[in-house]
């Protein structure tokens, strides 16, 4: 208890994640009597696996098609494909998320690289603010759903589950998530008499997918390389990220070499706060086995309860608690060593799990205090984090109706992997 107290109370005095995990694990082992010459061994081995070389290729995807022209081609062909909906702008919101999803795998990316252009085109649209800025919030969850995803790379490392049937399953509910978004703005839309200034034009359609032809090939890239199995996750993030270089320096010529070694640098920020969270958290699940916490949690719950959907429903409840007070991947690396048993010794999938896991940690990222996504939206309109919340909260109610649709319904997750996996 003293050991969690710690670092539930670095926490709360805003410790960075990574030393918060650290300096509680170092006061575990003390207090265990541990050894701890195996600090720097567990740190370093939670940080030293193939899959992980695929974050900062994904990452620098997502920022090289920010800069690079990419995005405001993607944003165009929503534009014209669904633009002329009722809702406009507020549907090809979502769709653009669906697509940038494809290349990023991160909800900060997706709000912060298409975020801006879309609020501020909203805006001059006639849009309230308010509408604008929860759509964009709203719709970035879908950016770790739809593959490639740096959560399911996460997971599928920690419970060593294949990333391949993790990045297929997301398909079916990145999609419902996406459709579920556009329901509601429609019926916004109806609701406050936003006017739809955009119509239908083939010649437009097929224009502007001439336009970001090459730029679809992205994600056609790193999804059809793995599904028909000629790359790993890895070697298709690789792959991606030579082609976004070549398409974005070399045909589009919208990125110079500053440019692009300025990418390289930011990409290397956000990787190296990703893996030492990776590490430090690696060393804190360590000291959890220790006390014997993820069987003691495990003995807890299943006295409480003892069917799949009962343990499920405790677990989704909890995750989204968890959310609102840490950074996903953090809580994925905590959490999954202690849930996985526990999920596998009641017959519940772990491709099944792992999407629940990711949706949920989803939520959290939009839920104050710690939700990344609401600060990078409210940094856009320069508004307080209340006010983004607010904004926010009537797009939590299709999110969480496709969540507890996938607890009911596996195979909405389960159908695509099963079909091209076995």
């Amino acid at each position: 208890m003293i050991f969690l107290i710690i670092w539930l109370i670095l926490l709360i005095i805003n410790t960075p994640m990574a030393f918060s995990l650290g300096i509680a694990s170092l006061i575990g082992l003390l207090l265990s009597n541990g050894q701890l010459q195996v600090i720097p061994q567990r740190i370093v081995g939670g940080m030293d696996s193939f899959l992980l070389l695929a974050i900062p290729l994904f990452i620098f995807v997502g920022n090289i098609a920010n800069t690079g022209g990419i995005t405001e081609r993607i944003f165009n062909l929503a534009n014209a494909l669904v633009g002329h909906i009722k809702g406009g702008l507020g549907h090809v919101n979502v769709v653009a998320s669906m697509i940038f999803a494809g290349m990023s795998g991160s909800m900060s990316a997706d709000t912060a690289g298409l975020g801006r252009m879309e609020i501020e085109a909203m805006s001059k649209a006639g849009f309230d603010t308010d509408f604008s800025l929860g759509i964009t919030c709203a719709s970035a969850i879908i950016g770790p759903i739809i593959p490639p995803s740096i959560t399911f790379i996460i997971y599928g490392m920690l419970s060593n589950t294949s990333i391949g049937a993790l990045f297929l399953g997301g398909f079916l509910p990145g999609l419902l998530i996406g459709l579920s978004l556009m329901v509601q703005v429609y019926f916004i839309a109806k609701k406050r008499k936003y006017l739809t200034l955009k119509k239908f034009s083939l010649k437009n359609i097929v224009d502007t997918f001439k336009a970001s032809f090459l730029s679809l090939f992205t994600p056609i890239i790193i999804i059809g390389g793995i599904f028909f199995g000629i790359f790993t996750p890895t070697e298709a993030a690789a792959v991606a990220a030579s082609y976004s270089v070549i398409l974005t320096v070399l045909i589009y010529r919208e990125i110079n070499f500053k440019q692009l070694f300025e990418i390289i640098i930011k990409t290397m920020e956000s990787t190296a706060i990703i893996i030492i969270i990776v590490g430090m958290a690696s060393l804190f699940g360590w000291v959890l086995t220790i006390y014997q916490i993820p069987q003691k949690v495990a003995y807890v719950i299943l006295k409480l309860v003892d069917t799949p959907l009962s343990i499920l429903i405790i677990i989704n409840i909890f995750m989204i608690f968890v959310g609102c007070f840490m950074e996903a991947i953090a809580a994925m690396t905590i959490l999954v060593p202690i849930f996985m048993p526990m999920i596998l010794s009641l017959g519940i999938d772990p491709v099944h799990f792992g999407l629940i896991l990711a949706i949920n940690l989803g939520i959290g990222s939009l839920t104050p205090p710690v939700g990344i996504s609401l600060y990078v939206a409210a940094d856009i309109v320069k508004w307080p984090i209340t006010r983004v919340t607010k904004a926010v909260l009537p797009f939590y109610i299709p999110i969480c109706i496709v969540l507890l649709l996938i607890i009911l319904f596996p195979e909405i997750v389960l159908f695509i992997p099963r079909l091209f996996l076995g």
